[in-house]
């Protein structure tokens, strides 16, 4: 029989991997979780030796500097035991997978040791598992129906091999993914100047056409009409092109641009994480949910002209009424309208 233990601490490293982010305590969780796993046995599914772990030795291996260098007193100060498990506690419950929690039972939780602490004293802490039914709170038990169920809902980030890639995202992206320092992300960062240049030139040329026309008497109505239709190109390729990766740069996310979606898709969103070398990393996801109200599909769209956040989750079936706002790190809305409305 395999090790639940090692089978649900893999699906844990798994779905931390997919929905990587820059969190302090998304970071202690899997140096915790590379530790435990390189002395999980594969088999003996009882059999389970606790790696005990300190905030000191957390926080050495995450500055990446020997554990004589590190003072206690500062690893305290910087590492909250009860955020870290907060932290998993919610992502077991909005990202794990849901059949693999059924079927073997149990959740991963980190346990803390009640018989160290105080002055001096470290206290010690670990990965272990409860029984799936303490996964959720009291609260959540309550009828689903219930109208406070409505003012929040949760995100799920699609996988990037869900989408349909374009011509273009098969070019620069491998994997759905794109490393912004590497040859191809240099090179869409320099088209995505140029592009913006070539719309500057376009407008100028355009506006000294419209000034000079008058000193042009050979010009026919043909080749006018030919020299003002860039203008309509510009502006497409300025709203279409550069400013959803202008805003990806600025705004770590950004609804995919036409040409990085294919046109059978309905939905793709763009975003930015540091990966674990460092570097900045593009990737091709979806952001949904559903709507709580209705039951319809929630999505990603732009939070003008009648909210303020950059990007809202709007219903596809009342996208101005039904709209929540969108946190990427947390992965929560909540609902943006009056709260009579929801009585």
């Amino acid at each position: 029989m395999k090790n639940k233990y090692l089978e649900l601490f893999e699906n844990l490293s798994n779905r931390l991997d997919l929905y990587h982010n820059e969190t302090k305590n998304q970071r202690y969780v899997q140096i915790m979780l590379e530790r435990r796993l390189k002395s999980l046995p594969e088999n003996e599914g009882d059999v389970y030796e606790p790696d005990k772990i300190t905030r000191k030795i957390i926080y050495a291996i995450d500055k990446n500097v020997s554990l004589d260098d590190i003072d206690s007193k500062e690893a305290q100060q910087q590492i909250n035991i009860r955020k870290i498990q907060k932290y998993l506690s919610d992502f077991v419950r909005t990202q794990m997978d849901s059949e693999i929690l059924n079927r073997v039972g149990y959740i991963p939780v980190i346990k803390v040791e009640s018989s160290r602490g105080g002055r001096g004293n470290e206290k010690a802490f670990w990965l272990d598992i409860e029984p799936v039914e303490l996964l959720l709170p009291s609260e959540a038990l309550e009828d689903e129906d219930s109208p406070d169920d409505y003012g929040e809902i949760i995100y799920v980030r699609e996988h990037s091999s869900t989408i349909k890639p374009s011509i273009l995202t098969r070019i620069f992206f491998k994997n759905g993914e794109l490393k912004m320092y590497s040859p191809k992300g240099l090179l869409l960062t320099a088209l995505m100047l140029i592009s913006l240049l070539v719309d500057i030139l376009i407008v100028l040329f355009a506006v000294l056409f419209i000034i000079f026309i008058k000193d042009l008497p050979s010009l026919s109505l043909t080749t006018a009409l030919i020299i003002l239709a860039f203008i309509p190109f510009a502006y497409m390729n300025f709203i279409w092109f550069f400013k959803p990766l202008h805003h990806l740069m600025t705004h770590r996310i950004s609804k995919a641009p036409l040409l990085f979606a294919n046109i059978n898709t309905d939905n793709a969103d763009i975003e930015m994480y540091k990966g674990a070398d460092g570097y900045r990393i593009a990737r091709i996801t979806a952001f949904t949910s559903i709507c709580p109200i209705c039951t319809a599909p929630i999505e990603l769209a732009d939070g003008k002209p009648d909210q303020k956040q950059p990007l809202v989750g709007r219903c596809r079936e009342a996208p101005h009424a039904h709209v929540y706002s969108f946190d990427r790190m947390t992965l929560k809305g909540y609902f943006s309208g009056h709260k009579g409305y929801l009585k």
